[in-house]
């Protein structure tokens, strides 16, 4: 996700699956080569006299033809070869010369039809009355069924891979996200009042023996609901984690834009300090914790915005005051959020 523009009143980031389109062309490219690869096998044979004549063995591929003629006389019969690859017999057409055998067409499981073509050859030679033959093996169509579907693959990596598009609008007052996919989009509205906090939520998945880790931003509301900004979790870490400190910045500018004095003493309203500029807000906070001692939130806004001002140390002391609030609570929830960020803001080791 990358910053499209970042103004005092308008934070403006947009995600493009890149890594998904790009994938899915390569698997629906990869998928017609490979059902465009197969060997069209071409065998035709004119009878001039009961002993003469010629036949001409072609193959041709997406980007080749080779033909070779051989006088009818020296073909003496087709047989069929057995090769057995991965404990699976595949079948071939040989043709035998007096010198020579030409193996002809491409590998097949299909045992019936393979003998199904020798036969044809051997009738062909031992009927002198028959002027013309002509046998045809398409092995593409073999490929068709494993290239179509890793076309299918492809295209449905580039049909569902999402867009999203995310403003933060502080002269409205809202922050409108949107999910577009190539037949679906998805947009949400929400007042910047309604937004408790941002924060990283992290996957984690294994992947070739290794634990790969991945992230999105979202947005905790005051209803506890969650708003993703992607519909899919990124790998990149670092870059999440920024973009995270600049949208807490504008939130925390937001809310103190929005405030005045006379709601200090409402805790949904408080002010949430920017990472440099809110020690006002930060003693406005100290004020209200130490009136309201039992004030979870309190505490919670408080380790938020001396955290954000670099005070590792006393964050960490409000927020597990915090979390041990949240506990006699009961709020279970809440406890696991403050935890999770104990951990993502690396406050405590997990």
């Amino acid at each position: 996700m990358k910053i499209l523009e970042q103004t005092p009143d308008r934070l403006v980031l947009r995600h493009r699956p890149l890594g998904w389109w790009i994938a899915g062309g390569i698997f629906a490219l990869v998928g017609l080569l490979i059902t465009l690869s197969g060997e069209q096998s071409t065998l035709r044979c004119d009878r001039i006299q009961p002993t003469q004549g010629t036949c001409q063995l072609s193959h041709k591929r997406l980007l080749s033809f080779s033909s070779r003629t051989l006088p009818l006389e020296v073909i003496e019969g087709a047989t069929v070869n057995v090769t057995s690859i991965q404990k699976t017999d595949h079948y071939t057409v040989i043709l035998q010369t007096q010198t020579e055998t030409i193996g002809w067409g491409e590998l097949s499981t299909d045992r019936p039809s393979t003998e199904a073509i020798a036969a044809q050859i051997n009738a062909f030679l031992n009927n002198p009355n028959e002027t013309t033959l002509l046998v045809q093996q398409d092995g593409r169509l073999n490929l068709l069924p494993g290239g179509s579907l890793v076309v299918v693959i492809g295209v449905s990596l580039i049909i569902f891979a999402t867009t999203s598009k995310c403003v933060f609008d502080k002269p409205k007052g809202s922050v409108w996200i949107h999910h577009q996919r190539l037949f679906h989009t998805q947009t949400v509205t929400c007042p910047l009042d309604e937004i408790e906090r941002a924060r990283l939520s992290k996957s984690t998945s294994r992947s070739k023996g290794k634990t790969v880790h991945e992230s999105r931003i979202v947005l905790v509301l005051k209803s506890d609901k969650l708003l993703p900004l992607t519909s899919s979790y990124m790998a990149n870490h670092k870059s999440q984690q920024h973009l995270l400190e600049q949208i807490l910045v504008f939130l925390a500018s937001a809310q103190t834009h929005s405030s005045s004095p006379s709601e200090v003493d409402l805790i949904s309203h408080l002010p949430s300090p920017s990472l440099l500029r809110e020690q006002k807000a930060i003693a406005q906070l100290k004020a209200i914790a130490q009136h309201n001692p039992n004030d979870a939130d309190a505490h919670y806004r408080l380790g938020m915005a001396l955290y954000r001002s670099k005070q590792a140390q006393a964050a960490s002391e409000s927020l597990n005051t915090a979390k041990a609030l949240f506990t006699a609570q009961n709020n279970a929830q809440k406890v696991m959020e403050v935890q999770e960020i104990l951990w993502d803001l690396q406050l405590e080791p997990r």
